[in-house]
C-alpha cells in the first residue's frame, strides 16, 4: 500500500557533492564580510570621546566679573531706620562704579525679613549673603572670617546706613586714585580697602571662633590694625569722608558720615547744601511740631515723631 521514491546511487552522490559546494561558499562569504568590516573599522573616524560634564549642584561656582564691591551688614536695626535701606542702596549704587557689585549680608532672621518688606524698591540686582553667625552682634559679625571670604570681589567699599556718597563730589575713581589702599572715615562709618585679604589676615590674627570680638567701632578698629602695614595716612581720608572733623575748604567730600553734630552751624549747613543726599540719614522733620509757626511748635510732639521719646510710639 506504501509509495516509496527509488534514488539512484548517482543522484545521491551529486546531492553530496552539491552541499559540500555550498557549504564552502557560506564560508567564503562570511569570511568576506569579516574582512571587510575590519577593513572599513580602520578607516572610519573614531568616535568622539564623552566627556563627563559635572551636575551644576557640584560644579564650582564660576569666578564674578565684578571689579569692586559696596557692601553693608545686616540688614537690621528699628523700623525706622531701616526704611532708609531703599534711599541708602541707591544712593550707593549711583556713585560706585557700573562694574561694581553691591552686596548686603544678612542674618536670615526676623528683622531682614521686615526690612525687605519695608523696602520693595530695593534692586533686584543686590547679591544677597545670609551669614550664620546669626546669633552674633552686627559688630563681631563685620569682623568675621566668614564675611570677608564671602565678598564678591577683592576692592571693598564698605558702607553703613548712617552716611551718604555726594554725587557733586570726587568720584571713588578718584579719591582712591595711585597708591591709596586704605581709606576710612573717622568714626568708622565707611572703609574702602584695596584688598580684602589684608583684612581676612588682619582678622584671622584676633580671631576667637571665627570673628574679633566686642569691638564697639569695627570699622575703624580694622582701619588702626591695617594702616602701618599699608602705609595709609589719615590725610587721604579728608576727602574721602566728612565727620564732625571736617575741613570745608577742601570742597565737596566723596561721603557724609553722621549728621554733623558738632560741626559747626555754617559749615554743617554748606555740607548739607552741597551734599543733599546726606539728609536721607537725618529723621524727618514732617510733624508739624518740629517746624513752622510758634503756635504749632510742641516739643514732646516733636520729639516723639523722631522716635527718641521712651516709649517709643508705634511705627518706630
Amino acid at each position: 500500500g506504501s509509495c516509496k521514491m527509488v534514488v539512484s546511487p548517482a543522484v545521491t552522490a551529486a546531492a553530496k557533492t552539491l552541499s559540500k559546494q555550498v557549504d564552502r561558499w557560506l564560508l567564503a562569504a562570511a569570511a568576506c564580510i569579516v574582512v571587510t568590516s575590519l577593513y572599513l573599522s580602520t578607516m572610519a573616524p573614531a568616535p568622539p570621546t564623552k566627556t563627563r560634564v559635572a551636575s551644576s549642584s557640584s560644579a564650582p561656582p564660576p569666578p564674578r566679573p565684578f571689579g569692586g564691591v559696596a557692601a553693608t551688614c545686616c540688614f537690621d536695626g528699628p523700623a525706622w531706620l531701616q526704611r532708609r535701606y531703599t534711599a541708602v542702596v541707591a544712593n550707593v549704587r549711583a556713585n560706585v562704579p557700573a562694574d561694581w557689585a553691591l552686596q548686603i549680608f544678612h542674618k536670615n532672621d526676623d528683622s531682614y525679613r521686615r526690612g525687605l518688606e519695608l523696602n520693595p524698591g530695593l534692586p533686584t540686582t543686590i547679591v544677597w549673603t545670609a551669614l550664620t553667625l546669626r546669633r552674633k552682634k552686627r559688630a563681631d559679625l563685620i569682623l568675621s572670617l566668614e564675611l570677608w571670604h564671602n565678598l564678591a570681589a577683592e576692592r571693598v567699599l564698605f558702607f553703613s546706613s548712617g552716611g551718604a556718597l555726594c554725587g557733586n563730589g570726587p568720584s571713588l575713581a578718584q579719591v582712591t586714585a595711585g597708591t591709596r589702599l586704605l581709606l576710612a572715615a573717622d568714626n568708622g562709618g565707611l572703609l574702602f580697602l584695596a584688598s580684602r585679604h589684608v583684612a581676612l589676615g588682619a582678622i584671622d590674627a584676633e580671631q576667637v571662633g571665627g570673628f574679633v570680638k566686642d569691638k564697639h567701632n569695627p570699622l575703624a578698629w580694622l582701619a588702626t590694625r591695617l594702616r602701618p602695614s599699608l602705609d595709609a595716612h589719615r590725610d587721604d581720608d579728608q576727602r574721602f569722608a566728612a565727620t564732625d572733623r571736617y575741613n570745608v575748604s577742601l570742597g565737596v567730600p566723596f561721603a557724609i558720615v553722621s549728621t554733623l553734630g558738632h560741626l559747626n552751624g555754617p559749615d554743617r549747613t554748606l555740607l548739607l547744601e552741597q551734599c543733599p543726599e546726606a539728609k536721607v540719614i537725618f529723621p524727618a522733620l514732617h510733624h508739624p511740631a518740629c517746624f513752622g509757626a510758634p503756635s504749632t511748635l510742641d516739643r514732646q510732639q516733636c520729639y516723639a515723631s523722631l522716635c527718641v521719646t521712651n516709649p517709643k510710639p508705634g511705627g518706630c
